[in-house]
């Protein structure tokens, strides 16, 4: 169990389409809804046994966390498009 903070919450929770995983990487990212703050999407390691390591987190325009997604690309790399914006990320 990962605490992200009061008044975040998963955008996955209501929309499955906000929560992307990377099998052959490991690695998950989900979108986190901030009602005091940015939005962010948060990426995790998940390890052999289960259990789940931060390892990045990148701030995201805009109040609709549920519009935010994550498309996996050759090499590792991730497009972030979220408020009309694309960002790329290494995963």
């Amino acid at each position: 169990t990962l605490r992200f903070g009061r008044n975040t919450e998963f955008a996955a929770s209501w929309d499955p389409r906000a929560f992307t995983y990377l099998a052959d990487r490991r690695t998950l990212l989900a979108t986190l809804g901030n009602w005091n703050g940015p939005d962010r999407v948060v990426v995790l390691r998940v390890g052999e046994d289960g259990t789940l390591t931060r390892r990045a987190g990148h701030d995201v325009p805009g109040w609709a966390p549920e519009k935010v997604r994550a498309l996996p690309l050759p090499e590792g790399r991730v497009a972030l498009v979220a408020g009309g914006t694309v960002k790329l990320l290494e995963s």
